[in-house]
């Protein structure tokens, strides 16, 4: 099919629970490469870590996870937060399935084993949660790093994976390069301890800079590795890399958003905008609204907004 120019699937969805769970066994991520996927043709898939088919990886390690991982939350958070850098690190389309950004939890199975289908909550309060917001604000900046630097994500990049299950006591690394620019995306799997990864730096350590890491966390830079705590990852780049905040001070002008008579208003130039009731249900229009609570979504920027 890819060589008629189709795009297929690319279910990665038990490796990344394995990975996110702690689990070494049948954790290869570097399936979400497309040449590493059976040696499919480059750009030929759209991997996913979540879909409507496949349990979520939250809920996966709040019923599986191992020692340290089941029952913690800032641990699956940040867990999660590697998948998501391997994945979006990974030249390729990738699909985010709807609220995997803030770790939602919610089965996606019947009682019997199969697929339940219907509308998913949308539990906007887990963005409450500082360890939940901070998964959020890793796929925000995963994926402006992407926007940003479309150079190190298109084919013909040199691309070194080392995400499989070999790649777990001593760290996964991946390795972006286009001429003078560099990618890396570093990972500790390990479920405990910090580790110093050795990473396949091409230059000195001051000409790299941290494009984005798991929520609270300072990764450490010293000469040829990077130090982090265990399930956390880093981005570094060469200077010629886009940072998060040029790109943020770039695609993000100052809006006004609030709740009229029936109506809700924006003021301001925008992108791309998203509106849901408190019931998670898609709104389509920003007039003739009954009065309620609404979470009104700009450009990435999350409002609650009351209209009268």
């Amino acid at each position: 099919m890819s060589e008629d120019n189709e795009t297929n699937w690319a279910n990665i969805n038990n490796a990344s629970c394995q990975f996110a769970m702690g689990w070494q066994s049948g954790s290869n991520l570097n399936r979400f490469y497309a040449p590493l996927d059976d040696n499919r043709i480059w750009g030929s898939t759209v991997s996913y870590s979540e879909s409507h088919d496949e349990e979520r990886m939250a809920y996966k390690c709040e019923q599986w996870g191992n020692t340290g991982i089941k029952g913690n939350v800032a641990m699956t958070m940040r867990r999660l937060g590697s998948v998501a850098a391997m994945m979006l690190m990974s030249p390729g389309a990738h699909m985010i399935w709807q609220f995997q950004e803030f770790g939602a939890d919610e089965t996606t199975k019947n009682s019997d084993g199969s697929n339940n289908t219907s509308p998913k909550k949308v539990v906007w309060n887990y963005l409450n949660d500082p360890d939940r917001a901070g998964l959020k604000q890793s796929y925000s900046e995963l994926c402006a790093i992407r926007n940003g630097n479309p150079q190190m994500f298109k084919e013909g990049v040199t691309t070194v994976m080392s995400c499989d299950e070999s790649n777990w006591a001593n760290g996964r690394t991946i390795k972006l390069s286009n001429g003078t620019d560099e990618l890396y995306c570093i990972v500790n799997p390990n479920i405990t301890g910090s580790k110093a990864i050795d990473v396949p730096f091409a230059k000195d350590a001051a000409q790299y800079h941290l494009l984005s890491a798991s929520y609270g966390v300072e990764p450490s830079l010293s000469g040829k590795s990077v130090t982090l705590p265990a399930g956390a990852y880093a981005v570094y780049g060469t200077a010629g890399m886009t940072d998060i905040e040029e790109i943020i001070d770039d695609v993000t002008p100052q809006v006004n958003v609030y709740g009229g008579i029936g109506e809700i208003i924006i003021e301001g130039d925008y992108r791309e905008l998203d509106i849901f009731n408190i019931s998670g249900q898609r709104i389509r229009g920003t007039s003739g609204l009954p009065a309620t609570i609404y979470i009104v979504i700009v450009d990435g920027t999350s409002y609650k907004v009351v209209v009268r």
